[in-house]
């Protein structure tokens, strides 16, 4: 059911779960593979699946996938970019929040691409790397 060279595709899907459906629809994956959780905020629960190099955050009052990651390990790429690239192949279009720790476009929601390094000073993002791919639900981070 989760695919690891699946297509990242910004505010859809990663790894062939798409965004906004119920956590529910998975529970037989669930079953066949070992998923650790943890409580990541107050009403959300973080799934991580480490066999196929994702998690997935889910808000806990109506069970719907918000966020996917895909983490080191993970194949498919979004645009060409995948993780394990140097930073220098992101697209100009992206510029990095110091806020989310990670580059976002202004014009390509629901997506973030996050380094290799934790917190990087400006100068230590031209060794970065590409560390995690995002896609997550855009409404949700809105207010």
């Amino acid at each position: 059911m989760i695919d690891i060279n699946a297509e990242i595709i910004p505010s859809k899907s990663l790894g062939g779960i798409t965004l906004g459906d119920n956590i529910g629809s998975y529970e037989q994956f669930f079953e066949r593979y070992v998923v650790k959780h943890v409580q990541d905020a107050l009403f959300s629960v973080k799934y991580k699946i480490p066999s196929h190099y994702i998690s997935i955050s889910v808000d806990v009052r109506n069970g719907e996938i918000y966020k996917i990651t895909a983490h080191p390990g993970y194949q498919g790429g979004m645009q060409g970019i995948y993780i394990g690239d140097s930073t220098e192949k992101i697209p100009d279009s992206f510029f990095y929040d110091d806020c989310d720790e990670g580059y976002m476009d202004k014009s390509m929601d629901g997506v973030i691409i996050q380094t290799d390094i934790d917190d990087p000073l400006p100068e230590e993002l031209i060794d970065a790397k590409v560390g995690e791919i995002a896609v997550f639900l855009p409404s949700t981070f809105k207010f």
